[in-house]
């Protein structure tokens, strides 16, 4: 993702797959220069209900039970998930998105040198998106994600 951000001296994103069900995503930012603000960004047309680090993704299909994908904050501490428009601003004549939401995580302004880590995890299943132990993967850069992670 480096040299689609010019303001990074390196940026990469890493997931894994756990069990065959539950995603971890993980993106590291090493800033070149002071940023003025920095924002993880994720669109869907499934409805958004926020619980602060939480949320629930509900997507709903005639005559069938909604499905739920459960999403939760690992790192920073006290980052907060927000909903916003996905209508694009420029340049004009770009699709309106029309029925897509954007789900955001504002990490406000990035000091130059100084690394940051967002980790997100995402779940079929409520209890263990709330509850499974990430610090075996946490405590590796991106750069080491190559074969099996430890859990």
């Amino acid at each position: 993702m480096t040299l689609a951000y010019p303001g990074c001296r390196r940026s990469r994103r890493e997931f894994t797959l756990i069990d065959g069900r539950h995603v971890v995503i993980v993106d590291e930012i090493l800033p070149s220069r002071p940023l003025a603000s920095v924002a993880w960004q994720m669109h869907t047309t499934a409805k958004i209900e926020q619980r602060g680090r939480s949320v629930t993704l509900v997507e709903t299909a005639a005559g069938a039970e909604p499905a739920r994908l459960f999403m939760r904050i690992v790192e920073p501490e006290g980052q907060v998930f927000a909903t916003a428009a996905a209508t694009p601003s420029d340049p004009p004549r770009q699709n309106p998105n029309d029925g897509v939401s954007k789900l955001t995580i504002d990490l406000g302004q990035v000091e130059a040198e100084a690394p940051l880590r967002v980790g997100v995890i995402l779940s079929p299943d409520e209890a263990v998106c709330a509850s499974l132990d990430l610090a075996g993967i946490l405590a590796r850069s991106v750069d080491e994600w190559n074969g099996p992670l430890p859990r």
